[in-house]
């Protein structure tokens, strides 16, 4: 086969669809060396992004330039695709040329543009929320397969687009971890200075997070704590959310000298607090995947997740799971970390064996499988546009 990957969502500081793009080409290249792959960048990635570095006999660098990242996925990309002659085009970011060139599979993380509009709609991201109710479809209906990063993302697309049923796959995400394998203890050097011991959450500060039911759970716990709880938060601003929105509230709160915000942190540092962190908080209204629940187990830190979307099913009994919406349960499973040793033992022992159901040769195999599955029915017909479909 002849594979094509959008690869440039790997590059500079990456989020959710950056690791995601960065954990999938490594899976796949790792586990097989028979097919052609043709990864697609933009000249920056030449120096910030770690797949335009790898050297292996069956891949083939392209880069494909447009100062606009919407043009270059819809329109730019249709020639390189055609140029390549490629059997089936992957975009990890769910965009999707307009131009159909061959057999098109779209990687969908959720769908909170729909589920959570009300979280959308403030200043800084209403654009992006009118953009994605129209892009979201369009690539579904312009992709040959979509590819969910849950059962619960299937489902949801599955409830809100039913004629779109037969095309949607979950294939869970893969999870790396020679990305923190490389970063040894005994090089790390000191533990962040974020007073100890401390909760940590890890992602973008975004209200779709449940931040600020998690930041007043906090201070309810803090009414009870004699061990002196910190709660790091590690993850980039989104829409001005974090500074605008989120350390007010902490100041509103009282917590000014219990929460310490990290911004976008790299692997090293990331690596340094996971390996501090009592344990992990992410009790989020929607998570399509949640990979620091998964990077959480692999160091060993027990997980406090929501009873919600994606959440259960990535965590399994290996974690603490609450009613995201309610204070008291969150601040409940707080109280419940900090001081209760038999649980924590469980999650962590638990948590030991669940992260290696998300190891990249199970994952990149059942993609493997997936793409020969995809290209394999599309041999005796051309590969055309869907048919349509109505919400």
């Amino acid at each position: 086969m002849r594979i094509g990957i959008d690869a440039s969502w790997a590059c500079g500081n990456r989020t959710g669809t950056g690791s995601y793009t960065l954990n999938l080409v490594r899976s796949l290249l790792a586990a097989d060396y028979t097919n052609s792959y043709f990864l697609y960048f933009r000249s920056c990635c030449r120096n910030g992004n770690p797949l335009f570095a790898m050297e292996q006999a069956n891949v083939t660098r392209t880069i494909v330039d447009s100062p606009s990242t919407l043009l270059r996925s819809t329109f730019r990309m249709a020639s390189a695709i055609a140029k390549d002659n490629l059997d089936v085009f992957v975009s990890p970011a769910f965009l999707l040329p307009m131009a159909k060139k061959t057999c098109y599979v779209s990687v969908f993380y959720d769908l909170s543009v729909f589920l959570l509009p009300e979280y959308w709609l403030r200043r800084g991201t209403a654009r992006n929320w009118l953009s994605l109710r129209m892009l979201l479809p369009l690539a579904l209906w312009r992709a040959d397969h979509v590819v969910a990063l849950s059962a619960a993302t299937q489902n949801d697309i599955v409830a809100r687009f039913p004629r779109a049923t037969a095309k949607v796959t979950h294939i869970h995400c893969p999870f790396d971890p020679a990305r923190f394998a490389q970063y040894p203890v005994d090089q790390l050097g000191a533990e962040p200075s974020v007073g100890k011991p401390w909760f940590l959450y890890v992602g973008v500060m975004s209200p779709t997070k449940n931040l600020e039911r998690l930041l007043a759970a906090f201070r309810t716990f803090k009414q009870t704590d004699s061990m002196g709880f910190s709660l790091v938060l590690a993850g980039r601003d989104s829409g001005n959310f974090g500074r605008g929105v989120l350390m007010p509230l902490v100041q509103r709160l009282g917590l000014k000298d219990s929460v310490v915000w990290r911004d976008f942190v790299d692997d090293a540092e990331l690596a340094r607090l996971y390996r501090g962190a009592h344990a992990l908080l992410l009790p989020s209204l929607l998570e399509g995947f949640g990979y620091p629940i998964v990077e959480a187990m692999y160091f060993g830190v027990p997980v406090l997740t929501s009873t919600t979307s994606s959440c259960p099913e990535i965590a399994g009994d290996a974690a603490l799971c609450v009613d995201p919406c309610s204070v008291d349960a969150i601040a409940d499973g707080m109280g419940q970390l900090a001081t209760d040793k038999a649980l924590r033992a469980r999650l962590i022992a638990g948590g030991s064996n669940r992260w290696q159901l998300f190891s990249p040769d199970s994952i990149g195999a059942r993609w493997l499988k997936f793409l020969n599955d995809v290209v394999g029915r599309n041999e005796s017909r051309q590969c055309g546009p869907a048919s349509g479909f109505a919400e």
